[in-house]
């Protein structure tokens, strides 16, 4: 009888540890996506969840979009620009390793950034379409650090 009792409150006791911990981690995946999506220092160049650039525009009429790196994610993902514009894009490495942004139909490379560093490259685009973006080095783009660069075509 005493076995039974021991066995039934060692029961009790695991579906409470199991419960408690299933909460901890599910607010903890909660308190995640609420960072990835509003990060107040982005709050002005992104909308929708955190996927559409709507940097602003240099004097001198090129499309400034900035993308920060960090381990295995791009902020943002997505990318909306339109054929024709030229594109001032800053890769700010957030992270604690180094990244870079590749877009192989746009002839699109950083080059390395170190952490804590960031690169600008200029390029114009002529053609409309979606391209993925990626972080070229080692596995770092199957681990998910890609993202779409989507050119609308102009009219």
């Amino acid at each position: 009888m005493k076995k039974i009792t021991l066995l039934a409150v060692g029961l009790v006791l695991v579906v409470i540890g199991l419960g408690f911990f299933l909460m901890f981690r599910r607010a903890n995946v909660q308190n995640t996506k609420q960072d990835e999506t509003a990060l107040p220092s982005q709050q002005s160049k992104i909308e929708e969840g955190n996927v559409t650039v709507e940097n602003g525009f240099s004097e001198n009429g090129v499309r400034i979009v900035s993308v920060d790196a960090l381990e295995y994610a791009f902020t943002p993902i997505n990318i909306n620009v339109k054929q024709g514009e030229t594109i001032k894009l800053t890769l700010n490495n957030t992270g604690s390793m180094e990244h870079d942004l590749v877009i192989d139909e746009l002839n699109v490379n950083t080059g390395p950034v170190g952490p804590g560093s960031q690169i600008t490259v200029e390029f114009k685009v002529t053609e409309s379409g979606s391209y993925e973006f990626y972080c070229s080095i080692s596995n770092h783009r199957s681990l998910g650090m890609k993202g779409s660069f989507n050119v609308a075509a102009t009219e």
